[in-house]
C-alpha cells in the first residue's frame, strides 16, 4: 500500500467523521476553531495525497467529486435520519456505512490488489498460450474490451517440436490493474485459451563474502594464483579428475558449450576470454558482475599464471557463452529468461546454467517447462539454482520445473548454507560450493560471492565435462550419474548429494 494511500485513508475517515457531526449539528461550521483549523489541515492533507496517489488523473478527478458527493450526501441524510422514527433511522445507518465502505473506501481496497501482485515485468504482465492452431484474434474482443496489448513472445527455431510459437505477451494498461485478478479470469475463460499465467520479474543480489575463505597451500597442478582459495574446486575432486583425464589419455569427443544465462559476461576479462565463445557482441559485457562471477567458475582460464582455475584445467573440454537475460540492475522476467532458453537451445549449447529464479505465485509456471522441454530435446543439460531464501525450492521457478537439475548450496565444512533453499521436494537435485566462492568479477577483478548461484555454475562445469567425453546424454543419465557417485553432505535428504567429479569420470570412461 502506497503511503499516499495510507494518508488518503486516514484524512478521509477522520474528515467523514468530522463532517458527519458538524452537519448533525444544522451545518454549522466554525473555521477559527480549534476543530475548524483541523479540519482546514486535513482537507489539504486529504487533497495533497490525492495528487501523489500513483493513478491517472481523471480517476484523481474522479476520487474528488465521488468524496465530495457522498460526503454531501450523507451530511444531508444524517440531517433527516434525526427526524425519522427508530426503524427507518436503522435502515438509513446501515446504508450510509455501505457508502462509505463501498466509495470512500473503495480506492484503499483498490491499491491492496497491488500488493497482492507479484513482481511484474513492464508491459507485459501476463504470458498467454493459444490452443494449437488458434490465433489472437479469437481473443481480440476481451483484449479490447480492457485496452491490452499483444506481441508473439517467442520465435523457436525448430517451431514444428514445440507449442512455444503459440505464446503472447499481453500488457495490461495501468489504468486497468486494479482489475487485474479479474481481467486475468475473463481471460481464462475464452476457448482458445489453453494457458495463462503471470509474466514474473526475478532479481539477483551480489552477496559479497567479506570473510577471508578457507585457504590451502596443498600442492596443485595450476598456477593460477587464487586456486588456493578455491575450496569448491576441491570439495568436488576437480584437480583428480583432471589428473585423471590427463593420464587416462582419453580425448573429449568434442569442446563443449556451456550457456550462462544472466547478467551478461565481461568477455574481456584477462582470465575468460580465452574460452569465451562469442555469438552477440551484446551479451558480451556485464554491468553487474554476477554473471562473470557464475562464467568464471565454469570457464575461468586455468594454468595462465592469473587469478583463478576453471573446471578444466587443460582448457580443452569447455567454452562458455552468454545470453544476457537480467539487466545491470540484476532484474529480469520470466518471459526474457524463457526467451534466453530457447535461444540458448537454438545456438546448440550442451548445458545452459540459470543462477536465478524466485517465489512461484502462480500454481505451475507451464512456459518455463515447455522452454525447458525443447532445450532438452535439443540436447541441453538445464542447471537451475535451488534459491537463497532458506526455505522449500519447490515454491521456487524455475527450480521447480521439470527437467532441470536443482542445485543447493553447502559450506567448506559440507553443512547446508545457511541461505539455501531445501531440495527435498525436487526430483533431481544435488549441491555444490556455494559460500565464499572465489572467482571473477567485471573489471578485470575477482570477488568471493555466496549463494547457490554460485553453486550451480561448478555443477553446469561438471556437465559440461562430462557432455564434452558423452555428447548424446540425457539430462535424466547425467543426473544419476552424478548422484550415483556422489557424496553425502551433511543433510543429503534436505540438500541433496555433493558430486564427486573423479568418481563420474572414472566410471564414464572405464
Amino acid at each position: 500500500m502506497l503511503l499516499s494511500d495510507i494518508i488518503y485513508f486516514g484524512t478521509g475517515s477522520l474528515l467523514y467523521i468530522i463532517l458527519l457531526s458538524w452537519l448533525q449539528k444544522w451545518f454549522v461550521i466554525n473555521f477559527r476553531s480549534h476543530w475548524g483549523k483541523i479540519t482546514v489541515v486535513l482537507i489539504l492533507v486529504y487533497l495533497l495525497s490525492i495528487l501523489l496517489n500513483g493513478t491517472p488523473m481523471g480517476y484523481k478527478l474522479f476520487v474528488l467529486c465521488r468524496d465530495c458527493i457522498v460526503a454531501g450526501v450523507s451530511g444531508v441524510a444524517v440531517y433527516y435520519l434525526r427526524t425519522l422514527k427508530k426503524p427507518y433511522a436503522i435502515v438509513l445507518s446501515v446504508i450510509l456505512v455501505s457508502m462509505y465502505i463501498f466509495w470512500l473506501y473503495k480506492p484503499v481496497i483498490r491499491q491492496m490488489v497491488y500488493a497482492r501482485l507479484p513482481e511484474l515485468e513492464n508491459n507485459s504482465e501476463l504470458l498467454l498460450e493459444l490452443d494449437e492452431g488458434k490465433t489472437i484474434e479469437s481473443i481480440l474482443p476481451t483484449l479490447e474490451k480492457y485496452d491490452i496489448t499483444y506481441k508473439q513472445a517467442y520465435y523457436p527455431k525448430n517451431a514444428s517440436s514445440t507449442i512455444l510459437d503459440n505464446y503472447y505477451l499481453l500488457d495490461v494498461p495501468k489504468s486497468k490493474m486494479h482489475r487485474f485478478f479479474g481481467i486475468k479470469k475473463k481471460i481464462r475463460s475464452q476457448a482458445s485459451m489453453e494457458w495463462l499465467e503471470v509474466n514474473e520479474a526475478f532479481e539477483v543480489d551480489l552477496d559479497i563474502s567479506e570473510t577471508i575463505p578457507p585457504g590451502t597451500a596443498a600442492l596443485s597442478t595450476v598456477n593460477d594464483p587464487e586456486y588456493t582459495y578455491q575450496w569448491g574446486l576441491r570439495a568436488l575432486k576437480i584437480q583428480e579428475m583432471n589428473t585423471f583425464l590427463q593420464e587416462s589419455g582419453n580425448q573429449p569427443k568434442k569442446t563443449a558449450l556451456v550457456c550462462v544465462l544472466d547478467t551478461g559476461i565481461e568477455r574481456e576479462h584477462q582470465d575468460i576470454n580465452n574460452n569465451y565463445q562469442s555469438f552477440n557482441t551484446k551479451d558480451d559485457v556485464d554491468g553487474h558482475g554476477h554473471g562473470t562471477h557464475c562464467g568464471g567458475v565454469i570457464a575461468a582460464v586455468s594454468n595462465n599464471a592469473i587469478g583463478t582455475a576453471g573446471i578444466s584445467f587443460s582448457n580443452q573440454h569447455i567454452r562458455v557463452t552468454s545470453i544476457q537475460v537480467l539487466g545491470k540492475n540484476g532484474v529480469g522476467s520470466q518471459n526474457t529468461i524463457i526467451d534466453g532458453i530457447i535461444k540458448a537451445a537454438d545456438l546448440g549449447a550442451d548445458v545452459i546454467s540459470l543462477s536465478l529464479g524466485g517465489p512461484s505465485n502462480d500454481s505451475k509456471q507451464r512456459a518455463f517447462e515447455k522452454a525447458i522441454q525443447y532445450a532438452n530435446e535439443a540436447g541441453a543439460v538445464v542447471i537451475v539454482a535451488a534459491g537463497n531464501s532458506n526455505t522449500n525450492a519447490k515454491k521456487f521457478a524455475p527450480a521447480n520445473a521439470a527437467g532441470v537439475i536443482t542445485i543447493a548450496a553447502v559450506d567448506y565444512q559440507l553443512n547446508k548454507a545457511s541461505f539455501s533453499n531445501t531440495t527435498s521436494d525436487i526430483k533431481m537435485k544435488l549441491a555444490a560450493p556455494g559460500v565464499n566462492i572465489r572467482s571473477t568479477f567485471i573489471k578485470n577483478s575477482y570477488k568471493d560471492l555466496n549463494g547457490t548461484s554460485m553453486a550451480t555454475p561448478f555443477i553446469a562445469g561438471l556437465a559440461g565435462i562430462i557432455k564434452s567425453y558423452r555428447p548424446d546424454i540425457t539430462t535424466a543419465e547425467l543426473y544419476e550419474l552424478l548422484e550415483s557417485t556422489a557424496i553425502d553432505t551433511k543433510s543429503p535428504k534436505t540438500i541433496g548429494k555433493l558430486p564427486d567429479a573423479y568418481q563420474v569420470m572414472n566410471k564414464i570412461l572405464n
